[in-house]
C-alpha cells in the first residue's frame, strides 16, 4: 500500500480526552467484489496496515472471505468429491469473486492445496487482529453452488442439481455454474455442515455473506418460488445458531430490476425475520433499492457507497448525497 503520511516526531500532545459517540450502529466495509478486484494477492503485510486503518475509521463489520475455499474444499472432500474436480471448480485468485456469487466456475484457475493452506493461515491472522480491535468479521456462507463432480458421489446422486444460467457470454465451461435446489435435503445439509466446520476452523461471530441470485436470475418468476428459496436458507442459520445473522447483498435488485418486482422482493424478504437479515443497499448514492421497496419491507438495512467498482477507479463523487444520504 503507498502512503504519503508523514508523521512528525514526537507526535503532538492531547491535552484532554476525546470521547467521540457514534451516530450509526453499525459501519460496514468492502464487498465481495472487493476482494478481487483489490485484495486478491494481498498479504499479511497489507492486511496488518489495512486493519489499523478500518478501526481508526469506526468499522465494526467487514466481509472476510479469503478462507471460503479452504472450506469448501475440506467440506467436498469430505462428501466423497476427488481433489482434481474441487481445485478445478474454483477459479483463480483474482476471480474467486464471481465464482463466490456463482457466477464463474474454473476461470483462470484451478488452485492447488498450498494456495488454500497459506489463504486459511492468513484468514486466522485477519481475523485475530480485527476481533481484538472490535470488529465483527462477516464470513461466507453455503450459496448452493457445487462442482458437477457432486453428482457422482453416494451424497449427491439423487440430489436436484440444476445448471444456473450463463453469465456475461462466458461459455459454458466456465459459467451455468451447478446450483442445488434449495428444497433439497443435501441443500440444507451442505449449508449446515459448511457453517459448522467453518466455525470449528475460524471460529464465528455469527454474521454470514450470503447471495442466491447475484446476476443471476431465479429459475422460477414466482413469490412461491422465491420466497422458498430464502425460507430455506432461514432454516440453515436457525439450525446453525439462533443469533445467526444473514447479510445479503441488495445487487441483484439493481442489476435484475425487470425481474425483481417489488412483489417479488416483498416474497423473498418475508420468509426471514427481521432479527436474522441485514440488506445491503449497495449503491445507495445513485441506485437506492429502499425507497422503492417501503425501506425493504420493514428489514434492516445499511445504506451503502460503492466507491469504485468495474475497473472504474475516478476520483469524482457525489459529496453532498454521500455525506447526506445516510442521515436522511
Amino acid at each position: 500500500l503507498a502512503s504519503n503520511l508523514r508523521l512528525p516526531l514526537p507526535l503532538p500532545p492531547v491535552p484532554s480526552r476525546v470521547h467521540q459517540r457514534r451516530v450509526f450502529e453499525e459501519t460496514y466495509y468492502t464487498n465481495v467484489c472487493t476482494w478481487s478486484y483489490t485484495m486478491a494477492f494481498w498479504s499479511w503485510r497489507e492486511w496488518e496496515r489495512h486493519i489499523d486503518w478500518m478501526a481508526l475509521h469506526g468499522v465494526t463489520m467487514a466481509l472476510v472471505l479469503s478462507g471460503r475455499e479452504y472450506v469448501m474444499y475440506r467440506l467436498l472432500s469430505s462428501y466423497g468429491v476427488d481433489d482434481a474436480a474441487i481445485l478445478h471448480f474454483f477459479t483463480g485468485p483474482a476471480f474467486l469473486a464471481w465464482h463466490r456469487m456463482g457466477n464463474l466456475k474454473g476461470w483462470g484457475g484451478g488452485l492447488t492445496v498450498e494456495w488454500l493452506e497459506k489463504q486459511r493461515e492468513l484468514t486466522e491472522k485477519i481475523l485475530r487482529r480485527m476481533r481484538a480491535v472490535g470488529i465483527k468479521a462477516i464470513l461466507p456462507a453455503f450459496s448452493g453452488h457445487v462442482p458437477e463432480a457432486l453428482r457422482d458421489t453416494a451424497k449427491g446422486k439423487d440430489a436436484k442439481i440444476d445448471h444456473g444460467p450463463g453469465w456475461f457470454g462466458f461459455k459454458h465451461t466456465y459459467s451455468q455454474v451447478p446450483y442445488i435446489d434449495p428444497s433439497e435435503k443435501l441443500y440444507y445439509n451442505i449449508s449446515v455442515d459448511f457453517l459448522n466446520l467453518q466455525s470449528e476452523i475460524f471460529g464465528s461471530d455469527w454474521v454470514y455473506a450470503m447471495d442466491q441470485f447475484n446476476e443471476i436470475n431465479p429459475k422460477e418468476n414466482t413469490e412461491a418460488f422465491v420466497a422458498s428459496a430464502s425460507s430455506a436458507f432461514s432454516r440453515v442459520l436457525q439450525a446453525h445458531h439462533s443469533d445467526a445473522i444473514w447479510v445479503m447483498q441488495g445487487w441483484l435488485f439493481v442489476h435484475a430490476r425487470d425481474f425483481w418486482t417489488e412483489r417479488l422482493i416483498q416474497a423473498y424478504l418475508a420468509p426471514v425475520k427481521r432479527s436474522q437479515l441485514i440488506v445491503l443497499d449497495l449503491i445507495s448514492e445513485s441506485s437506492p433499492t429502499y425507497p422503492g421497496t417501503q425501506m425493504y419491507y420493514g428489514k434492516d438495512f445499511i445504506w451503502c457507497l460503492l466507491h469504485n467498482f468495474g475497473g472504474d477507479s475516478g476520483m469524482g463523487a457525489k459529496l453532498s448525497v454521500a455525506m447526506e444520504g445516510p442521515y436522511n
